[in-house]
């Protein structure tokens, strides 16, 4: 029998993720079944579950999705120059790319995400990850910016983390809803109303 490689694990893992996350922004999670699952993956049921136990560990580690690329997102934004720069650089590519088409159906994705929060413990686990990580780093560079004055001193630095991470759910909810929704417009209306309260 020839070794299974960790890179074929990681690669076999991240086509039945892959399928999945298509099939649960499709139809919802309880909607979709493992054997949707196994017909966009193009592979059989005992294959799934050599990698996943169930269909609620895949729900799970959808909320982990892309937890490295947000790493590395901030650590980008943490060389900028002010506060401000950083915080613009975060919601082009946080918000703004909320825009895109392919992005679309994340934003569907990730709201039944929130949902599921609500009755599965282990995804809510799973979800506070991600989301204690972008918490950690915003509040960060607000506190960069008090050091060095380009952010209000008597600022909360941790609730205006939230209140920041706040918009960006707000937007993800209404695009869910109307895809209209102007993103431009919707982030130069943040910047107006964040400029005046946190940054000096």
């Amino acid at each position: 029998m020839p070794k299974v490689t960790e890179e074929h694990v990681e690669a076999r893992r991240r086509q039945i993720l892959d399928a999945a996350l298509a099939c649960f922004s499709r139809n919802g999670f309880h909607q979709t079944t493992i054997n949707d699952i196994c017909e966009e993956a193009n592979l059989s049921a005992g294959a799934i579950y050599n990698y996943f136990e169930s269909k609620d560990s895949m729900i799970a580690e959808c909320c982990t999705h892309g937890q490295t690329e947000i790493g590395e997102v901030f650590d980008g934004a943490q060389m900028l120059g002010t506060a401000r720069e950083a915080i613009e650089k975060l919601a082009e590519v946080f918000i703004m790319g909320i825009a895109s088409p392919e992005e679309q159906s994340a934003t569907r994705l990730e709201v039944q995400l929130w949902s599921e929060t609500l009755r599965n413990p282990d995804v809510l686990q799973a979800a506070m990850g991600p989301r204690s990580q972008v918490l950690a780093g915003l509040q960060s560079i607000v506190e960069r910016g008090q050091r060095n004055g380009d952010v209000s001193g008597v600022a909360d630095a941790e609730y205006v983390a939230r209140v920041l991470m706040a918009l960006r759910d707000g937007l993800v909810l209404q695009q869910s809803m109307d895809p209209d929704t102007d993103v431009s417009r919707y982030v130069a209306a943040m910047k107006q109303v964040t400029a005046g309260a946190v940054f000096t």
